[in-house]
């Protein structure tokens, strides 16, 4: 009887050392994968193409964005004929400051403010700084919210959107190489803007 009842223990605790290791092998490829796919935002350069749709307004431009740590730039560009000498038609910028220059869309300024800094806003735009110390809830839960956000991941823990609510947020899609292919901004639960990317680098 001692005999079955020692082996019985012996099973049980072989089960749970080895669910153990199991769980803590999952927990620690998840969070491998969560911060490789966070680091994908904290400093690369892409370009495409951007689409805009507001009431009557629709066009598509090429852009180039570029993020460095803290420093970010990005350009919506209106290209000369056979598509050189592009010159910027948008262009926002985020260093110690944020600064929006509409000055080369006609038209826009009824919803993109132009010539306008904002200094001192002292945010920290790296993701990874901001979510991998609380990376096991977010393996837990895949959605984590952070100021005021709401980050929601899918299980390859990548970046799938965030934002307030479902009709006001900002998309992630990937392409089959897990680099970011589509990015769009919904608003009203309508997408405003979307940024087709064709080139990624991460820097």
């Amino acid at each position: 009887m001692k005999r079955k009842a020692m082996l019985l223990i012996m099973v049980i605790l072989i089960v749970l050392i080895s669910g153990c290791s199991v769980f803590s092998t999952s927990n620690s490829t998840s969070r491998r994968a969560l911060e490789k796919n966070l680091t994908l935002w904290d400093s690369f350069s892409m370009q495409g193409i951007v689409e805009i749709n507001y009431k009557a307004l629709s066009f598509r431009k090429n852009f180039t964005m570029r993020k460095d740590g803290n420093e970010f730039n990005f350009k919506v560009l209106n290209a000369g004929l056979m598509g050189l000498n592009p010159k910027p038609l948008v262009s926002i910028s985020y260093a110690d400051s944020l600064t929006i220059d509409a000055s080369g869309f006609a038209g826009g300024e009824g919803f993109i403010p132009s010539n306008i800094e904002i200094g001192n806003l002292g945010h920290d735009l790296s993701l990874s700084k901001y979510l991998l110390p609380i990376a096991d809830e977010i393996i837990m839960n895949r959605t984590i919210n952070r100021m005021e956000l709401d980050f929601n991941f899918n299980k390859k823990m990548q970046l799938v959107s965030v934002g307030k609510s479902d009709k006001d947020k900002v998309t992630f899609e990937y392409d089959l190489n897990n680099n970011p292919e589509r990015i769009a901004i919904v608003v009203d639960g309508i997408e405003f803007l979307i940024i087709n990317i064709d080139n990624y680098k991460k820097r």
